[in-house]
């Protein structure tokens, strides 16, 4: 993706940082952005419609990258957290011109009113994600039109706060163009000139001198270590809504503060989740990274069986007892309660497969798994 180019470009990857992608769903940008950041940064994916916070959820949580916080918050609640975050992502609400290609809504949809209606929402966003940017940070803009209302004239309200604009290098092959309006630098794509969609994107620093992440207080009452995780030295777990959540130990003053001022989803990684009066490993924890897998037996699962697990069906067995791992040709799927003769299933409802075409080619990577 040509984030990781805009990226790398500012430099802002460099070191372990506070992140936050401020209109994360559906989540692809989300996790894109936690494989670029160091293992030591927490990234902090917000999304204030409730029902796309759900998708955003999910996708972080099975991407299974940890120090991830899900918080669903408006852009205004940043004002309780000036020159917070050392790096913020914004890919705005738009018009939408980029997707007409691939989108029939999109379409349908676009007036001259509808782009007065997102430049008035775009101005207002940024206006927020800039008061809560560190000195020295960096904030990527990013929408899906090709309007200068949208674009080049909300990076320079920007400028004309003090922002620094930054220039990407760019391969001619890739198709993009690259321009300069009253000293707004940006980057566009065109579908007739790439494999893809529409879309604008910039990069501006906040003048000073970035902060050093050296905190590590730990005064923040933490929740029970139940053995799970590897490295469990390293982390500091949080009972939050009955749901015990995993992150770094580093992170503690931060991750308090977030929980003063956002709407808190996820304070870290969701681990074990209250059932009666027993701990059960969550459905996210058997994505992690830092799932301690010698906690659990494992259940390996053939094609057959592993579509009927992710369809959420029950699995046969013979003396099936306690908590298992699924696992396909060695990674985790999800979690299994023994009963007997059968596995139950405990992969979310939200998350099974709905449909299946039986004869639908198997994709090109499949064999390499």
């Amino acid at each position: 993706m040509f984030l990781e180019q805009a990226l790398r470009a500012s430099g802002a990857i460099d070191r372990d940082m506070l992140a936050l992608d401020l209109c994360a769903a559906p989540g692809g940008k989300s996790t894109h952005l936690r494989s670029l950041l160091t293992p030591g940064s927490l990234l902090v994916a917000n999304e204030m419609v409730q029902e796309r916070r759900r998708i955003l959820a999910e996708n972080c949580w099975k991407h299974g990258a940890g120090d991830v916080v899900i918080t669903g918050s408006e852009p205004k609640d940043l004002a309780d957290l000036p020159a917070f975050f050392d790096l913020i992502m914004v890919d705005a609400p738009c018009s939408g011109e980029g997707m007409f290609r691939k989108d029939p809504f999109a379409r349908a949809q676009w007036s001259s009113e509808l782009v007065a209606r997102c430049a008035a929402t775009q101005t207002n966003i940024l206006a927020s994600a800039w008061d809560a940017l560190a000195s020295g940070g960096t904030l990527v803009y990013s929408t899906c039109t090709w309007e200068p209302s949208e674009n080049e004239e909300q990076v320079q309200r920007l400028i004309e706060r003090g922002a620094v604009p930054i220039s990407v290098p760019i391969d001619p092959a890739w198709g993009f163009v690259s321009g300069e309006e009253d000293g707004a630098v940006g980057t566009r794509s065109y579908p007739h000139r790439v494999r893809g969609e529409g879309f604008f994107i910039a990069v501006l620093r906040k003048p000073g001198t970035s902060p050093e992440r050296t905190d590590r207080s730990y005064g923040m009452a933490q929740g029970m270590d139940l053995g799970w995780t590897v490295g469990s030295d390293g982390f500091m777990f949080i009972e939050y809504r009955e749901v015990v959540h995993a992150v770094g130990k580093q992170w503690a003053a931060v991750i308090e503060t977030l929980m003063d001022t956002m709407k808190i989803v996820a304070p870290g990684t969701p681990m074990a989740e209250r059932k009666g009066t027993e701990w059960q490993p969550h459905p996210a924890f058997a994505f992690s990274t830092k799932l301690g897998r010698a906690a659990f037996a494992e259940v390996m699962l053939d094609d057959a069986t592993a579509l009927s697990y992710l369809r959420g069906e029950a699995l046969p067995a013979q003396n099936a007892q306690g908590v298992a791992l699924a696992t396909y040709k060695g990674r985790p799927l999800g979690w299994l309660n023994g009963a007997g003769s059968r596995w139950n299933n405990r992969y979310p409802a939200p998350w099974r497969i709905r449909g299946q075409h039986p004869k639908a080619p198997r994709v090109s990577w499949a064999d390499t798994m």
